[in-house]
């Protein structure tokens, strides 16, 4: 990400951090970059550019864990980069941020897209060859 998205990342009129007349243009700012964010990240993803979709995800987790489809979005660029440990762990970090912060589970999508990957993930044995 270049320069602009760590002027984005700070907050609008830092000076009046406590101040209330700031807060509406804080928020509908800050909601702007995320959606930006994501976009970004979906067009890297849709374009193969897998590690730059992934790093749009991981900005977009820090500001909100709680994203789920930054998380889908990161789940399918870390399967695509092979790294299917760093996607699971990206749904057992939504899954802690929904529960701690909101006492609900992930969507039925990602429920299914980790079961998908853990299974994928899960070495299998192959049965005894008999005689």
């Amino acid at each position: 990400m270049g320069k602009g998205s760590r002027l984005l990342s700070r907050d609008l009129l830092p000076e009046f951090l406590y101040a209330d007349w700031p807060v509406a243009g804080r928020e509908r700012l800050a909601q702007l970059y995320e959606s930006a964010l994501l976009h970004l990240a979906e067009q890297r993803l849709d374009a193969a550019s897998y590690g730059p979709a992934l790093e749009a995800c991981r900005q977009l987790l820090a500001r909100a864990p709680w994203h789920e489809q930054a998380t889908l979005t990161g789940m399918r660029a870390s399967v695509a980069l092979n790294d299917r440990a760093g996607a699971l762990r990206l749904f057992r970090n939504l899954e802690k941020a929904l529960c701690d912060e909101f006492d609900v589970a992930p969507s039925p999508d990602l429920l299914a897209l980790y079961d998908e990957i853990a299974a994928a993930s899960t070495p299998r044995e192959d049965p005894p060859i008999s005689p």
